[in-house]
């Protein structure tokens, strides 16, 4: 039998790919790139040679272990919190990266200036994110020159660093248009179209170009003759193609929606941690804190510095109030203890015959079992066998459903746990800050799932406002319902970024500030980052889904930070803002003098980048919600169990 025919068509070493994971920075390889020639058609593979040579050690804390396919780390652990408590031993190499050529839908290109370097992100077209390929600038030219060979790219023009694979059918179509000189705007939504319906969309909108101008030419161009006199040249194409500002709606009781631009996102950057003397000066003589919200406020801005996270996180979630002396955290710490061991002994004293019994206490003993013997367990805390963490986690986790019987365990508490443990290292410790953290979500693990289903419907509220492009982009791409989303407003986006960016993350959304809800907020910034990435390469539901999972642990936390605080401004600046937008945030009503009225002979800019006001026709319906959304979220028909979330 004939072998399989592979041809090596092209070869490159010395190309870097650098790997993430939850608990370490990065982690990167040397690896030979080739461009190979199947009997199935052409393929871009990669193959590691060797652990890049400054990777080797490390003194990073954050820098843990690996979690990508087959890589793994060997890691030794210090029960405190020395910067140097994490020791590397040994890095195992990761699987060879192979996909073909005909998947390409389109890379990113970032030039690294100081190093001479150019770093290549190839998305492939069911939303899947290769793995970032590091390249020579020299070396960069050949690839591509290679490549050309086999696929053509065209820089997105929305996108500066966004490549766009080049198909031959919508690139003669963009020619004969451009050549025809039929529209003024953009022409990708129009051939789109085309190639999906070609019959409706063509002879459907210019036909009524061809009737207009028979029309007219009988009747000598005649207004008051001819039988269209009112027709706009804006109704003879589909789909708003022009971009007018102003659009009449079908639904009765609305008239029209006009789009507004949001006042200039302002810079904002973060501060440097709170450090142990800056939280000192801020305790007097007996232990009472002095100017908490000052506090909080430098808190929101730079987070905590590793060796306060343990002292400080009990404020924060309501453990300890600031007003409590040294002598009063005794007796509350006394007091917590005692109650915690007395639930503890509850669900202790269960003989095996009883649990056969209790159904409830049986099946939640069985799921938290099941979900801490795979939580985190790349950790240093948590990993090995037989770790006496992982038993502590378990029993935190029981004891728990002892303080809350309503609310019990349900999937994804373990993941909100791991952290409090890690930080506080202590089982009476770990139990009341996960009891104050959950006060303020526990509605995310209701079984009615309502306070997902709300939480989803106010992104989409404030996305609306936010950016009704990408609103709308979402809604005709079967994402409406902000699915996508689920993981993050689960779990606080606890497998989005790395375990110690985590903790930064949770203690700024621990303060309150600047609003109710930051982190819905968070997540329009996340999506505001992925916009033109998401549109440009046309991703649908199953794309999107697939490209926000991979975006895990890649994310950057200050940037995102920075641009949710910088959105929140340009709301709170708007003079458009709703009723609606406001209680989501809870910001104080704008005065009626100062809030803008949109009338239908305004014209404000474009929708492309602005937010969306809708106005009423109808007085009665003057002061209610215009938003209705209950289309897009419906958790019964299209959101998993609780119980489903994936590990």
């Amino acid at each position: 039998m004939e072998g399989r025919k592979r041809t090596v068509a092209f070869e490159l070493g010395n190309v870097i790919v650098t790997l993430v994971g939850p608990m370490k920075d990065e982690a990167s390889f040397v690896g030979k790139l080739m461009i190979v020639e199947e009997s199935h058609g052409p393929d871009i593979e990669w193959h590691p040679l060797r652990l890049k040579a400054d990777e080797s050690q490390t003194n990073s804390p954050e820098l843990e272990t690996l979690d990508w396919e087959d890589v793994s780390s060997s890691v030794g652990y210090k029960a405190n919190h020395d910067e140097n408590a994490v020791e590397i031993k040994s890095i195992k190499m990761p699987n060879a990266i192979k996909f073909d050529i005909a998947d390409l839908k389109s890379y990113k290109r970032t030039d690294l200036s100081e190093e001479h370097k150019t770093v290549i992100t190839f998305l492939l077209k069911d939303g899947t994110n290769v793995p970032s390929f590091q390249f020579d600038v020299c070396d960069f030219g050949k690839f591509f020159a290679a490549l050309d060979n086999y696929v053509n790219f065209q820089r997105s023009k929305k996108e500066s660093n966004l490549y766009l694979t080049i198909d031959p059918k919508v690139e003669a179509l963009e020619k004969s248009f451009s050549e025809l000189d039929l529209f003024t705007e953009s022409k990708s939504h129009i051939i789109t179209k085309i190639l999906h319906d070609p019959y409706n969309t063509a002879m459907g909108g210019f036909s009524k170009v061809t009737n207009y101008v028979l029309d007219y030419m009988l009747y000598n161009g005649s207004e008051t003759d001819s039988k269209y006199p009112q027709i706009d040249i804006s109704e003879m194409i589909p789909g708003n193609h022009l971009q007018l500002n102003i659009d009449h709606q079908e639904e009765p009781g609305y008239e029209l929606i006009t789009c507004i631009e949001l006042p200039p996102r302002p810079m904002v950057t973060r501060e440097e941690p709170v450090t142990l003397e800056e939280w000192n000066s801020h305790l007097d003589a007996e232990g009472r804190i002095k100017e908490f919200e000052t506090l909080k406020t430098r808190i929101f801005k730079g987070g905590l510095a590793n060796n306060i996270r343990k002292e400080a996180w009990k404020y924060l979630l309501g453990v300890f109030r600031p007003d409590v002396s040294n002598k009063e955290k005794a007796a509350i710490q006394n007091k917590n203890s005692e109650s915690y061991f007395q639930m503890k002994l509850q669900w202790k004293s269960f003989t095996p015959d009883q649990e056969s019994r209790f159904s409830a206490l049986r099946d939640r003993k069985s799921l938290i079992e099941k979900d801490v013997s795979r939580t985190d367990r790349t950790h240093p805390f948590f990993e090995g066998e037989n770790n006496a963490n992982i038993q502590m986690l378990q029993e935190i986790l029981m004891s728990y459903c002892m303080y809350n019987f309503d609310l019990g365990y349900v999937q994804g508490m373990s993941d909100l746990l791991s952290p409090m443990l890690v930080v506080m290292q202590d089982e009476v410790d770990a139990f009341w800050c996960f009891a104050g953290w959950l006060k303020l979500i526990g509605s995310n693990f209701e079984l009615e799932q309502q306070g997902m289903k709300n939480q989803l419907q106010d992104l989409h509220r404030l996305l609306h406002f936010v950016d009704s492009q990408l609103c709308s982009y979402l809604e005709k791409h079967d994402s409406g319902n902000m699915y996508f989303a689920f993981r993050w407003l689960l779990i606080l986006f606890k497998r989005d970024f790395k375990f110690m960016e985590i903790m930064r993350l949770w203690e700024v959304m621990w303060t309150g500030l600047p609003c109710k809800n930051f982190h819905l907020l968070i997540c329009i910034a996340i999506l505001d980052s992925e916009k033109l990435t998401i549109m440009e390469n046309g991703y649908g539901l199953t794309e999107i889904l697939k490209h926000v999972n991979e975006m895990s642990y890649k994310i950057n936390l200050e940037d995102t930070l920075c641009k949710a605080e910088a959105i929140y401004l340009q709301i709170k600046n708007s003079k458009y803002r709703s009723d609606v937008v406001e209680a989501i945030l809870g910001l104080d009503p704008l005065p009626v003098e100062e809030k803008a009225v949109i009338k239908p002979k305004d014209s404000p800019s474009s929708c492309k980048n602005g937010a969306a006001v809708f106005a009423s026709k109808k007085n009665s319906e003057a002061n209610e919600s215009t938003d209705t959304i209950d289309e897009y979220v419906d958790l019964d028909q299209n959101y998993p169990t609780l119980f489903d979330l994936p590990y």
